[in-house]
């Protein structure tokens, strides 16, 4: 299953420049958050990249501009005292609501927001991370921390706004 959520303690919070290079950007209204890489090993755990500046794309699902399956994000809700993850304001979000993803090539996709769940750690759905289908994104991030570790998950499910 998917399971982020280190909480490192460092002097100052890290830079937006880990993880490599951009590949795109989540954009909620003014916040505009760079996409990475993230590495995902089968049956493993999705690590994002170790800032909460930024957010990790599964390189094991769909890709950004993708019209079929789920791209599948996660980011560090904190990364230590005082590092709020920059992607946090799609937190506030309801269903409904819609942010961008953009690519490099600046093309862009508008997803609404269908489900929010808080879930166990460890307890997905299939249909979150599936290949095939109606296109979709899966984001995660941890929830509910307790004595320094992070108890559950918290999953944002959104799909494209078809223009017309």
């Amino acid at each position: 299953g998917v399971q982020t959520c280190a909480l490192p303690i460092s002097a100052k919070c890290p830079p937006k420049s880990l993880g490599g290079k951009t590949l795109g950007w989540i954009k909620v209204d003014d916040v505009r958050v760079p996409i990475k890489k993230a590495k995902y090993p089968k049956g493993g755990t999705l690590n994002p990249p170790a800032s909460n500046k930024v957010v990790g794309l599964s390189a094991r699902h769909q890709g950004l501009k993708s019209e079929r399956g789920t791209s599948v994000f996660a980011w560090h809700v904190r990364y230590g005292p005082g590092c709020p993850g920059t992607l946090n304001p799609i937190l506030d979000l309801k269903p409904g609501d819609t942010f961008d993803v953009v690519a490099k090539n600046g093309d862009r996709q508008t997803f609404e927001l269908q489900e929010k769940d808080k879930v166990k750690r460890g307890k997905y759905k299939a249909e979150w991370f599936r290949l095939a289908g109606p296109r979709q994104v899966t984001l995660f991030t941890c929830a509910d921390p307790k004595g320094g570790k992070f108890r559950n998950t918290e999953v944002i499910i959104a799909t494209p706004v078809i223009a017309g």
